[in-house]
């Protein structure tokens, strides 16, 4: 069988499990290939869409199998699309960042007194605590007990207040982020698939 012209000398036609291996690929890559593909799989257009649909890593394998002027072609393709990729998530990137800032803003300014407040109480107890006997120090401790309360009843409103604001504005900046990884990755795959398309043929 010829060797298709787009991939290095010595890559086989069926890629194995044992093969992605020996060639150091991720062992998390390796299990869900081989759940796929137990007994291997062919190099073809369909299998590297498959590929992508799963997750495999495509970079990974493009740099492993494609010659240099392949790899320059593929690099060239998905330069385009990584610049779509960031074109997406820019602008999302920056909606996050500013709710971030805000909530911790925000945060900080519910905290800057409750902390100054603890600890105006806590410092000079500290210092106290450790000249004491262990039964005045009971008794400091039971002094010193409110204003810790009262400083983590502080802390937990506080932040439970910037995770409602962060918490959803994440969840939303990553859906954006996996959406467009996604899209960045079936046109690695495709970029890959066109890249030995002409090749297959040659089978």
């Amino acid at each position: 069988m010829k060797q298709p012209m787009n991939l290095k000398t010595g890559i086989p036609d069926t890629i194995t499990a044992e093969w992605l291996q020996k060639h150091n690929a991720c062992e998390d890559q390796v299990l869900i290939f081989k759940k796929e593909w137990p007994d291997g799989a062919v190099i073809t257009r369909g299998n590297i869409l498959r590929a992508c649909e799963l997750s495999i890593d495509i970079d990974w394998f493009v740099k492993v199998v494609l010659t240099p002027s392949a790899w320059a072609e593929y690099e060239k393709v998905t330069a385009v699309a990584c610049v779509e990729y960031e074109k997406v998530i820019a602008p999302a990137r920056v909606e996050y960042e500013k709710v971030m800032v805000s909530a911790r803003v925000e945060y900080e300014k519910v905290m800057a007194p409750a902390q100054a407040e603890y600890e105006k109480v806590i410092a000079p107890a500290s210092v106290k605590y450790r000249k004491l006997t262990a039964a005045a120090r009971v008794e400091l401790e039971k002094v010193v007990a409110p204003a810790v309360a009262k400083h983590e009843k502080v802390v937990a409103s506080a932040r439970a207040e910037y995770e409602k604001v962060v918490v959803p504005a994440r969840a939303e900046y990553e859906e954006v982020v996996a959406s467009a990884r996604a899209e960045y990755e079936k046109a690695a795959a495709t970029a890959l698939a066109d890249a030995i398309c002409a090749a297959e043929q040659t089978k």
